[in-house]
């Protein structure tokens, strides 16, 4: 049962890692196998988690050129495969995605299913995000041996379909994950038809916790938490964990979580950010130049103008020459 410590005292067993904000394609050359020999002593090798992956998931990460695992993998996927609650840091980019997707397939491939009964939940604080964890979900859940009832998942997002339709397709489909956005899950929860049970229900799953409060979804989750069972795996992933991120969620069902961190190192970090901030200038300079060469033309004719009116005896123009041009432009 969770702590009744305050979240602010709650202390986290921490565990730190450096890496560099790294995609799939940018890790070491797929000559090297996903499944090498169990013995391997390579930290990041798949062949090297304890307790092992199924046969089928190497099979689709080397498929899908997730050859090793990257640190932020290494050092999540053994805590969340042995029982471990989890509060990750890590910047996108990392491989966050596959360090809670792979352990809730494992352990719900390994478990008695039942239909309608729900095996795991991941919530994505927006529509964007959850279309693509979704999509990484699918694209793994495709390896699954034909001759094993496999695993399903649906995709409950808001601003797509409505709670009706979401409800006949779970009723119909009896999806054991659930990837989803926090008001449409609410939703989906408060039908009687939708069962949560403690036989059945192994983790839950926070991404982008920072956002998710920033958000204001802290109601909408204290809601969807009472609804489930205690005994499980949480798993919290923020590229950002603040004492307001820890204080909001910790109390969701956090159990004596250990905590991991991945740093960037900055000498590693692309410079793409500087070379955006190098072309801004030059557009800016450019923008500046133009506006002043028409400045420069519009001081001329208001001087000409000036000068007419003074030889002509009339009124002296008044006028602030940086007013006109801000007018005309």
């Amino acid at each position: 049962m969770p702590s009744k410590k305050s979240p602010g005292k709650r202390a986290l067993s921490t565990m730190a890692a450096t890496t560099t904000p790294t995609l799939s394609s940018s890790l070491p050359s797929p000559s090297e196998p996903a499944a090498s020999n169990p013995s391997t002593k390579d930290p990041q090798s798949w062949a090297s988690l304890t307790p092992p992956l199924s046969p089928w998931l190497h099979t689709a990460l080397q498929t899908l050129s997730f050859e090793r695992m990257t640190p932020v993998q290494a050092s999540t996927i053994p805590l969340f495969l042995g029982n471990k609650d989890v509060v990750v840091e890590a910047v996108t980019g990392s491989g966050k995605t596959l360090s809670y997707l792979l352990p809730l397939i494992q352990r719900l491939s390994g478990t008695e299913r039942r239909r309608h009964r729900i095996g795991g939940i991941v919530i994505i604080p927006t529509r964007e995000l959850a279309g693509q964890i979704f999509s990484v979900l699918s694209s793994l859940l495709q390896f699954q041996p034909p001759s094993e009832a496999g695993l399903k998942a649906q995709l409950l997002r808001g601003g797509e379909g409505d709670a009706r339709s979401d409800l006949q397709a779970f009723l119909r489909d009896g999806p054991d994950i659930l990837v989803c956005t926090p008001g449409r899950l609410e939703e989906l929860l408060g039908s009687r038809y939708v069962v949560i049970s403690g036989d059945t229900f192994e983790m839950l799953v926070l991404d982008e916790a920072d956002r998710l409060l920033d958000l204001g979804f802290s109601e909408v989750l204290a809601g969807i938490m009472a609804r489930l069972p205690k005994q499980r795996r949480t798993g919290l992933f923020s590229a950002s964990v603040t004492e307001a991120v820890v204080g909001g969620l910790v109390r969701s069902g956090l159990r004596n979580p250990v905590k991991v961190v991945v740093k960037v190192k900055e000498r590693e970090v692309e410079r793409r950010v500087p070379v955006r901030e190098k072309r801004k200038k030059k557009r800016i300079a450019g923008v500046s130049d133009e506006r002043k060469a028409k400045e420069e033309e519009w001081r001329e004719l208001v001087e000409q103008v000036k000068k007419e009116r003074a030889e002509r005896g009339l009124e002296k123009v008044d006028g602030d020459v940086g007013g006109w041009f801000e007018d005309m432009v």
